[in-house]
């Protein structure tokens, strides 16, 4: 059964793009499909998934793909996947995204969907993750690894 990480967006556009390109090295890491889910409507008011607008990534998927499940991590995102992060946070008082994201430094969570809710990227979280078939990643520097990934995951549309 395939299983998932969801890259909520927030912030500006460089802001998600950091988080997506957290979510890329992730979801290859933990061997999931990447899903990004920019409905949040700071930059439409349509309800549209904007990354796919402007953005080919042959990694990623909308979030159509996802299974209707509880297995979600962390639960405050259960029955709650079409919200957006800010509106989420303020129904539930929170003030930052710890409660709401998932630990990129580790591997083996068991449930289906994992969600991400970052305004930047995580990647010195995951240098733990740097080892085996990865471990050439940690000789090099964090924006050596986003450039690496955005490069090769991430391409504008024209």
């Amino acid at each position: 059964m395939t299983k998932y990480v969801v890259v909520k967006g927030t912030s500006g556009i460089g802001n998600r793009v950091f988080a997506v390109a957290t979510g890329i090295l992730y979801a290859q890491l933990s061997e999931r499909q990447l899903v990004v889910d920019w409905r949040d409507g700071s930059y439409c008011n349509s309800g549209e998934n904007l990354f796919f607008r402007y953005f080919d990534c042959p990694v990623a998927q909308s979030v159509e793909v996802l299974p209707l499940t509880d297995s979600i991590y962390p639960t405050v995102w259960t029955h709650r996947l079409h919200r957006s992060l800010g509106s989420l946070r303020q129904e539930l008082g929170l003030k930052g995204y710890l409660d709401m994201s998932f630990d990129v430094s580790r591997l083996g969570y068991e449930e289906d969907i994992l969600v991400l809710a970052a305004y930047t990227h995580k990647i010195h979280a995951m240098r733990p993750l740097f080892t085996g078939d990865a471990r050439g990643l940690a000789k090099l520097t964090s924006p050596e690894i986003l450039m690496s990934i955005l490069r090769e995951n991430l391409f504008f549309k024209r």
